[in-house]
């Protein structure tokens, strides 16, 4: 049965990675990832977290040996999701497809982004809603000065089709 240390050089160096890089991605000096891949020194929980963060592969598999060694594609994009947001994630994926010229992909990314910019601004059209209508007089005057200040191409529009909001005509 191999040691966490015997198993964090064979997946280190299955990735090229120096001790050095590897210590410059997880923020310790390189003589401690020697101490631990020779069994001299026991990486704290925090630091065995940071490794397999760093390097995409599974607590389970470092600390036991226990496959498979990398973490399912689904839970890298879920993590990544959530700290850097849809958006994001979905963007560099259409960078990415610009760059390999793969024009379908790209395509069906930027359909998928442009769904989630019309789902949030949905949302943000129906919190507005919700709060205009369960305002008084005041915050609803306060709300439609505002609307008309942010868009008064807006304001226009209504002039000419002859609409005034719902307050304005009480």
């Amino acid at each position: 049965m191999s040691t966490i240390g015997e198993r964090l050089r064979q997946i280190r160096q299955e990735l090229s990675l120096t001790q050095t890089q590897l210590a410059q991605k997880v923020g310790i000096r390189p003589q401690h990832i020697n101490g631990i891949e020779r069994g001299l020194k026991i990486p704290s929980d925090q630091l065995i977290k940071n490794i397999c963060r760093e390097l995409g592969i599974r607590e389970e598999w470092l600390r036991y040996g226990k496959e498979p060694v990398f973490t399912p594609i689904e839970e890298e994009l879920i993590k990544l999701m959530a700290r850097y947001g849809r958006r994001a994630i979905l963007e560099q994926c259409i960078r990415l497809a610009r760059e390999e010229g793969d024009v379908y992909l790209q395509n069906q990314l930027k359909e998928s982004l442009d769904s989630l910019s019309l789902s949030a601004l949905y949302r943000m059209v129906q919190y507005l809603i919700e709060t205009y209508t369960h305002s008084d007089q005041k915050t609803q005057h306060w709300m439609e000065v505002q609307f008309e200040r942010a868009f008064p191409e807006f304001k226009e529009a209504l002039q000419k089709r002859n609409y005034s909001f719902p307050s304005s005509e009480r």
